[in-house]
């Protein structure tokens, strides 16, 4: 399997503040695709309605640069004619839990395990699908260049989100065509909880 080495989570823009609600890129790139989805238009054709240079809004969408200034934000929720989100995110969770019968899956009868379904494309690289539904055990220990599932907790809030990542170097690693902040596993923010031991494609499940 290959896999992208780990690396120090990028810097912050400092004209955007800890205690505002979009100061991570993830929450960012959910507000601008869900911004871009309200109105239709390409990411160049949106920035110019918003009176933004395109490249900065087509930059951020390729990595070129990582964090928004909130006044571009607020020009941008504008020509969306939608309002900037109080809370993180307008996408769906990551993962719901699978309502199937987990003993489909060849445990041995032993083990701790439980099954997802996954909703996003961060780890599509690795060939894991939106739809695919993904079991995990919590008997086994996870090792680096595994797949896990995660805890990310927002203390800020008192959220939690629970995410499928690839686990290397100490850091948890989207393996998606979307750049994604990697962020270390420390048993406070970021703690992982099982190990990926079975995928099944949502279409060949029976």
């Amino acid at each position: 399997m290959e896999t992208q080495a780990p690396h120090s989570p990028p810097d912050t823009d400092g004209e955007v503040g800890q205690n505002w609600p979009m100061h991570t890129r993830q929450q960012q790139l959910e507000f601008v695709h869900h911004a871009l989805k309200q109105t239709g238009l390409k990411p160049s054709q949106f920035a110019n309605k918003a009176g933004v240079e395109p490249s900065t809004v087509t930059g951020f969408l390729a990595g070129r640069s990582n964090l928004l200034r909130e006044a571009t934000l607020e020009k941008l929720a504008q020509a969306a004619g939608i309002e900037l989100p109080e809370e993180k995110g307008f996408a769906e969770p990551e993962t719901t839990p699978f309502e199937g019968k987990i003993a489909a899956v060849e445990t041995d009868g032993v083990g701790d395990v439980f099954a997802l379904v996954l909703n996003t494309e961060l780890m599509e690289l690795e060939g894991l699908e939106p739809g695919d539904i993904l079991f995990f055990d919590r008997a086994v220990t996870a090792k680096a260049g595994q797949i896990v599932c995660a805890q990310l907790y927002d203390h800020r809030t008192g959220t939690a989100e629970t995410a499928v990542r690839l686990y290397q170097g100490g850091f948890l690693v989207a393996r998606g065509r979307e750049r994604w902040e990697p962020r270390l596993v420390d048993n406070d923010r970021t703690k992982v909880i099982a190990p990926l031991i079975r995928q099944v494609r949502d279409r060949d499940w029976s």
